[in-house]
């Protein structure tokens, strides 16, 4: 099971590359390359899926309260190109890319869909014969965060911002998680009780 579970995220971690490359080839697909300069401008660029998603609304909350200028790239409209990148004189506009993600799950039922539109039987990257429920989800994912556990690896097992947000009181997808690999780990170690 623990080789299917690193296919599985070899498979997204691909898609990651894959995504990155293509950024990269379609910023330096925009003509003629700007001269090369270690001069950056203090503006931030916000990438935001799609307009309504609630990433771009929180770091822009966050850059007006700071003071600091930034820009707003809308992915699916908006094309990314070397000039926007790249001011004509060789100098960056952005000191940083600040990326939003709307697939950020707030809840049960909300991480369970999106699960599923990835990896059920019907999903961008079909893995499961069938859509799973969010206990089984659930399972299945704190078997692959354990699993990263017990490797002793410095790399973490990462949650995203919106999973911290509480469904309900005292309750949030990454405190199931915790709980849920908390209770896999238990069953390979034995504490003592008084």
């Amino acid at each position: 099971m623990c080789r299917v579970k690193t296919a599985c995220r070899r498979s997204s971690i691909a898609l990651i590359v894959v995504l990155a490359t293509s950024v990269l080839s379609a910023a330096n697909a925009g003509g003629t390359p700007a001269p090369a300069s270690d001069r950056v401008a203090l503006r931030q660029l916000i990438v935001a899926t799609e307009a309504d998603d609630f990433g771009l609304s929180t770091w822009k909350t966050i850059l007006d309260r700071v003071g600091t200028p930034y820009d707003v790239l809308v992915a699916k409209p908006d094309p990314l190109t070397a000039d926007r990148l790249v001011k004509p004189d060789g100098t960056g506009r952005y000191s940083a890319i600040l990326l939003t993600s709307n697939d950020q799950a707030t809840a049960p039922a909300e991480q369970t869909l999106l699960y599923n539109s990835f990896y059920g039987p019907n999903g961008r990257w079909p893995y499961f014969d069938h859509n799973l429920g969010y206990a089984e989800m659930l399972d299945f994912e704190s078997d692959v965060a354990l699993d990263h556990v017990q490797s002793g690896s410095a790399y973490a097992h990462t949650v995203h911002q919106g999973n911290l947000r509480q469904y309900a009181s005292g309750k949030s997808l990454t405190f199931d998680s915790r709980v849920a690999v908390t209770a896999g780990a238990t069953t390979f170690t034995a504490v003592p009780r008084p």
